[in-house]
Protein backbone atom coordinates (compact mmCIF):
# COMPACT_ATOMS: atom_id res chain seq x y z
CA UNK A 1 0.00 0.00 0.00
CA UNK A 2 1.28 3.47 -0.88
CA UNK A 3 2.09 5.97 1.82
CA UNK A 4 0.04 9.15 1.67
CA UNK A 5 0.95 12.40 3.37
CA UNK A 6 -0.42 15.89 3.55
CA UNK A 7 1.73 18.76 4.68
CA UNK A 8 0.97 22.29 5.81
CA UNK A 9 2.53 25.19 7.68
CA UNK A 10 0.09 27.28 9.68
CA UNK A 11 -0.53 28.98 12.99
CA UNK A 12 -0.41 26.52 15.85
CA UNK A 13 -3.78 24.77 16.25
CA UNK A 14 -5.21 23.99 19.66
CA UNK A 15 -5.56 20.34 18.70
CA UNK A 16 -4.77 17.93 15.90
CA UNK A 17 -7.57 15.80 14.39
CA UNK A 18 -7.43 12.26 15.71
CA UNK A 19 -9.10 10.67 12.67
CA UNK A 20 -9.24 11.09 8.92
CA UNK A 21 -11.80 10.08 6.31
CA UNK A 22 -13.43 6.65 6.45
CA UNK A 23 -11.41 3.77 7.82
CA UNK A 24 -8.03 5.21 6.88
CA UNK A 25 -5.64 4.83 9.80
CA UNK A 26 -3.78 8.02 10.46
CA UNK A 27 -1.43 9.62 12.92
CA UNK A 28 -0.98 13.33 13.30
CA UNK A 29 2.09 14.89 14.77
CA UNK A 30 2.89 18.57 15.14
CA UNK A 31 6.31 19.99 15.88
CA UNK A 32 6.84 23.67 16.66
CA UNK A 33 9.66 25.21 14.68
CA UNK A 34 12.19 26.84 16.89
CA UNK A 35 14.28 30.00 17.06
CA UNK A 36 12.25 32.73 15.47
CA UNK A 37 9.56 30.48 14.03
CA UNK A 38 7.68 29.59 17.20
CA UNK A 39 4.31 30.58 15.73
CA UNK A 40 4.57 28.14 12.83
CA UNK A 41 4.05 24.42 13.09
CA UNK A 42 4.32 21.55 10.70
CA UNK A 43 1.37 19.20 10.54
CA UNK A 44 2.05 15.91 8.82
CA UNK A 45 -0.48 13.15 8.29
CA UNK A 46 0.75 9.62 7.70
CA UNK A 47 -1.57 6.95 6.33
CA UNK A 48 -1.14 3.17 6.15
CA UNK A 49 1.68 2.97 8.69
CA UNK A 50 2.00 0.65 11.69
CA UNK A 51 0.78 2.20 14.92
CA UNK A 52 4.32 2.21 16.40
CA UNK A 53 5.72 4.48 13.66
CA UNK A 54 5.91 8.27 13.85
CA UNK A 55 7.20 10.43 11.00
CA UNK A 56 8.33 14.02 11.52
CA UNK A 57 9.33 16.28 8.64
CA UNK A 58 11.43 19.23 9.73
CA UNK A 59 12.56 22.22 7.66
CA UNK A 60 16.33 21.69 7.86
CA UNK A 61 18.98 19.20 8.90
CA UNK A 62 19.78 21.51 11.82
CA UNK A 63 16.20 21.09 13.06
CA UNK A 64 16.50 17.32 12.67
CA UNK A 65 19.65 17.35 14.79
CA UNK A 66 18.12 19.54 17.48
CA UNK A 67 14.93 17.47 17.64
CA UNK A 68 16.96 14.26 17.88
CA UNK A 69 19.15 15.67 20.66
CA UNK A 70 16.09 16.91 22.55
CA UNK A 71 14.68 13.38 22.44
CA UNK A 72 17.98 11.81 23.54
CA UNK A 73 18.08 14.03 26.62
CA UNK A 74 14.41 13.50 27.41
CA UNK A 75 14.65 9.71 27.21
CA UNK A 76 18.02 9.55 28.98
CA UNK A 77 16.62 11.45 31.95
CA UNK A 78 13.51 9.28 32.07
CA UNK A 79 15.43 5.98 31.85
CA UNK A 80 17.98 7.01 34.48
CA UNK A 81 15.21 8.11 36.84
CA UNK A 82 13.34 4.84 36.26
CA UNK A 83 16.14 2.27 36.36
CA UNK A 84 19.45 4.01 36.94
CA UNK A 85 20.89 3.75 33.42
CA UNK A 86 20.33 4.64 29.76
CA UNK A 87 21.51 2.35 26.95
CA UNK A 88 22.08 4.02 23.61
CA UNK A 89 23.28 2.47 20.33
CA UNK A 90 25.00 4.88 17.95
CA UNK A 91 26.34 4.62 14.39
CA UNK A 92 29.02 6.57 12.56
CA UNK A 93 28.44 9.13 9.83
CA UNK A 94 26.14 12.10 10.22
CA UNK A 95 24.45 11.05 13.48
CA UNK A 96 27.42 11.64 15.83
CA UNK A 97 28.09 14.90 13.97
CA UNK A 98 24.56 16.02 14.89
CA UNK A 99 25.18 14.82 18.43
CA UNK A 100 28.15 17.17 18.59
CA UNK A 101 25.69 19.81 19.80
CA UNK A 102 24.82 17.78 22.92
CA UNK A 103 27.56 19.20 25.19
CA UNK A 104 26.20 22.72 24.63
CA UNK A 105 22.54 21.72 24.89
CA UNK A 106 20.77 23.85 27.53
CA UNK A 107 19.64 20.72 29.38
CA UNK A 108 22.87 18.72 29.08
CA UNK A 109 23.77 19.32 32.72
CA UNK A 110 20.49 17.73 33.82
CA UNK A 111 21.65 14.29 32.60
CA UNK A 112 24.00 12.11 34.64
CA UNK A 113 26.13 11.08 31.67
CA UNK A 114 28.11 8.64 33.81
CA UNK A 115 25.00 6.44 33.70
CA UNK A 116 24.76 6.46 29.90
CA UNK A 117 26.00 3.26 28.26
CA UNK A 118 27.04 3.54 24.60
CA UNK A 119 26.79 0.61 22.21
CA UNK A 120 27.39 0.61 18.47
CA UNK A 121 24.99 0.07 15.61
CA UNK A 122 27.96 -0.81 13.42
CA UNK A 123 31.73 -0.53 13.34
CA UNK A 124 34.45 -0.86 10.71
CA UNK A 125 36.50 -3.84 11.77
CA UNK A 126 39.80 -3.07 13.53
CA UNK A 127 39.62 0.62 12.56
CA UNK A 128 37.49 2.06 15.42
CA UNK A 129 36.03 4.70 13.11
CA UNK A 130 32.62 4.85 14.79
CA UNK A 131 34.13 4.65 18.27
CA UNK A 132 36.57 7.50 17.66
CA UNK A 133 34.02 9.69 15.89
CA UNK A 134 31.50 9.39 18.73
CA UNK A 135 34.15 10.01 21.37
CA UNK A 136 35.50 13.06 19.54
CA UNK A 137 32.12 14.63 18.76
CA UNK A 138 30.43 14.44 22.18
CA UNK A 139 31.16 11.44 24.42
CA UNK A 140 34.47 12.67 25.85
CA UNK A 141 33.09 16.17 26.39
CA UNK A 142 30.06 14.82 28.23
CA UNK A 143 32.07 12.40 30.35
CA UNK A 144 30.50 9.21 28.96
CA UNK A 145 32.78 6.42 30.12
CA UNK A 146 30.60 3.32 29.72
CA UNK A 147 31.41 2.60 26.07
CA UNK A 148 30.94 -0.94 24.78
CA UNK A 149 32.81 -1.18 21.47
CA UNK A 150 33.34 -4.37 19.43
CA UNK A 151 36.63 -6.19 19.89
CA UNK A 152 39.28 -6.42 17.20
CA UNK A 153 39.64 -9.59 15.14
CA UNK A 154 37.80 -11.09 12.21
CA UNK A 155 34.33 -9.78 11.52
CA UNK A 156 32.91 -13.22 12.30
CA UNK A 157 34.63 -13.44 15.67
CA UNK A 158 33.86 -9.83 16.54
CA UNK A 159 30.17 -10.21 15.69
CA UNK A 160 29.95 -13.32 17.86
CA UNK A 161 31.66 -11.47 20.70
CA UNK A 162 29.34 -8.48 20.39
CA UNK A 163 26.29 -10.71 20.24
CA UNK A 164 27.43 -12.36 23.48
CA UNK A 165 28.18 -8.98 25.10
CA UNK A 166 24.69 -7.68 24.33
CA UNK A 167 23.12 -10.80 25.82
CA UNK A 168 25.33 -10.71 28.92
CA UNK A 169 24.81 -7.02 29.72
CA UNK A 170 22.94 -6.51 32.97
CA UNK A 171 19.18 -6.35 32.47
CA UNK A 172 19.08 -2.97 34.19
CA UNK A 173 21.00 -1.63 31.17
CA UNK A 174 19.61 -3.74 28.30
CA UNK A 175 16.24 -5.32 29.03
CA UNK A 176 16.69 -9.10 28.80
CA UNK A 177 13.19 -9.94 27.51
CA UNK A 178 13.40 -13.75 28.02
CA UNK A 179 12.22 -15.54 24.90
CA UNK A 180 12.55 -12.41 22.80
CA UNK A 181 15.17 -9.93 21.61
CA UNK A 182 17.02 -7.88 24.26
CA UNK A 183 15.99 -4.24 24.15
CA UNK A 184 18.14 -1.13 24.27
CA UNK A 185 16.57 2.07 25.53
CA UNK A 186 17.33 3.85 22.26
CA UNK A 187 18.98 3.13 18.91
CA UNK A 188 19.99 5.96 16.59
CA UNK A 189 20.00 5.00 12.93
CA UNK A 190 21.32 6.96 9.98
CA UNK A 191 20.53 5.96 6.41
CA UNK A 192 22.89 6.02 3.44
CA UNK A 193 22.08 7.27 -0.03
CA UNK A 194 21.54 3.66 -1.08
CA UNK A 195 19.26 2.96 1.88
CA UNK A 196 21.68 1.05 4.10
CA UNK A 197 21.27 1.25 7.87
CA UNK A 198 24.14 0.23 10.11
CA UNK A 199 26.01 -2.08 7.79
CA UNK A 200 22.82 -3.73 6.51
CA UNK A 201 22.94 -2.87 2.82
CA UNK A 202 20.08 -3.39 0.36
CA UNK A 203 19.88 -6.95 -0.96
CA UNK A 204 22.77 -8.07 1.27
CA UNK A 205 23.17 -11.15 3.44
CA UNK A 206 22.78 -9.00 6.56
CA UNK A 207 19.50 -7.51 5.31
CA UNK A 208 18.25 -10.98 4.35
CA UNK A 209 19.26 -12.68 7.62
CA UNK A 210 16.41 -15.03 8.48
CA UNK A 211 17.65 -16.08 11.91
CA UNK A 212 15.96 -13.35 13.87
CA UNK A 213 17.59 -14.50 17.11
CA UNK A 214 20.93 -13.04 15.98
CA UNK A 215 21.80 -9.68 17.53
CA UNK A 216 25.05 -8.84 15.69
CA UNK A 217 26.22 -9.89 12.24
CA UNK A 218 29.51 -9.92 10.33
CA UNK A 219 29.63 -7.98 7.07
CA UNK A 220 32.38 -8.76 4.58
CA UNK A 221 32.61 -6.53 1.51
CA UNK A 222 35.48 -6.01 -0.93
CA UNK A 223 38.13 -4.02 0.93
CA UNK A 224 35.95 -3.56 4.01
CA UNK A 225 34.94 -5.67 6.96
CA UNK A 226 32.51 -4.54 9.61
CA UNK A 227 29.99 -5.74 12.12
CA UNK A 228 26.44 -4.53 12.45
CA UNK A 229 23.52 -4.94 14.75
CA UNK A 230 20.89 -7.05 13.06
CA UNK A 231 17.73 -5.33 11.87
CA UNK A 232 15.97 -7.27 14.62
CA UNK A 233 18.22 -5.78 17.32
CA UNK A 234 17.98 -2.26 15.90
CA UNK A 235 14.20 -2.44 15.88
CA UNK A 236 13.94 -4.02 19.33
CA UNK A 237 14.95 -0.80 21.09
CA UNK A 238 12.29 0.95 23.15
CA UNK A 239 12.79 3.88 20.77
CA UNK A 240 14.49 3.60 17.39
CA UNK A 241 15.22 6.93 15.71
CA UNK A 242 15.88 7.03 11.97
CA UNK A 243 17.31 10.45 11.13
CA UNK A 244 18.03 11.24 7.52
CA UNK A 245 18.65 14.48 5.67
CA UNK A 246 19.36 15.75 2.19
CA UNK A 247 17.88 15.41 -1.28
CA UNK A 248 20.28 12.55 -2.01
CA UNK A 249 18.27 10.45 0.47
CA UNK A 250 14.84 11.11 -1.04
CA UNK A 251 14.57 7.84 -2.99
CA UNK A 252 15.84 5.73 -0.10
CA UNK A 253 13.41 7.41 2.30
CA UNK A 254 10.53 6.95 -0.12
CA UNK A 255 11.23 3.24 -0.51
CA UNK A 256 11.68 2.59 3.20
CA UNK A 257 8.50 4.38 4.23
CA UNK A 258 6.47 2.87 1.39
CA UNK A 259 7.55 -0.65 2.39
CA UNK A 260 7.29 -0.23 6.18
CA UNK A 261 3.77 -1.59 6.66
CA UNK A 262 4.35 -4.76 4.61
CA UNK A 263 7.80 -5.30 6.14
CA UNK A 264 6.52 -4.96 9.72
CA UNK A 265 3.72 -7.43 9.02
CA UNK A 266 5.94 -10.08 7.38
CA UNK A 267 6.05 -13.28 9.47
CA UNK A 268 7.76 -15.80 7.23
CA UNK A 269 8.15 -17.28 3.72
CA UNK A 270 4.43 -17.96 3.59
CA UNK A 271 4.04 -14.17 3.27
CA UNK A 272 6.22 -14.10 0.15
CA UNK A 273 9.67 -12.54 -0.32
CA UNK A 274 11.07 -10.27 2.39
CA UNK A 275 9.62 -6.86 1.45
CA UNK A 276 12.46 -4.85 3.01
CA UNK A 277 15.40 -6.20 1.02
CA UNK A 278 15.65 -3.10 -1.18
CA UNK A 279 15.11 -0.78 1.80
CA UNK A 280 16.32 -2.38 5.08
CA UNK A 281 15.02 0.44 7.30
CA UNK A 282 11.49 -0.67 6.44
CA UNK A 283 11.92 -3.71 8.71
CA UNK A 284 12.64 -1.71 11.86
CA UNK A 285 8.94 -1.31 12.63
CA UNK A 286 8.61 -5.08 13.13
CA UNK A 287 10.01 -4.63 16.63
CA UNK A 288 8.00 -4.02 19.79
CA UNK A 289 9.17 -0.47 20.35
CA UNK A 290 8.51 2.92 18.80
CA UNK A 291 10.15 3.93 15.51
CA UNK A 292 10.57 7.68 15.03
CA UNK A 293 11.52 8.93 11.58
CA UNK A 294 13.03 12.42 11.44
CA UNK A 295 13.55 13.81 7.94
CA UNK A 296 14.38 17.25 6.64
CA UNK A 297 12.27 18.66 3.84
CA UNK A 298 14.73 17.71 1.04
CA UNK A 299 14.80 14.06 2.17
CA UNK A 300 11.01 14.05 2.42
CA UNK A 301 10.37 15.83 -0.87
CA UNK A 302 8.19 13.00 -2.18
CA UNK A 303 5.90 13.30 0.84
CA UNK A 304 4.92 16.96 0.73
CA UNK A 305 1.98 16.75 -1.65
CA UNK A 306 -1.15 18.50 -0.43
Amino acid sequence: MQLGLSFALAAAPKSVPAQLHGSQRARCRSAALRRGQSQRVQVMVTAAMPSNVEVSILPTSAEVGKTMNDLIIKEAKAAIARKGSFSLAVPGGSIPTMMGALPSHPEAASVDWSKVHLFFVNERQNEHKCLNLNKDKYADALGIVEIRAPEEGSSTDSAAQYDALLRATDSSIIAANPGSTPSLDMALIGMGNDGHVGSCYPNSEAAAESDFSKLALPVDMPGKQSITLSLTMMGAAATTVVATCGDNKVDAAEAALRLTEASAAWKGPEDGPMPWLEAPAARLAAGPGKVVWMLDEPAAAKYTAA
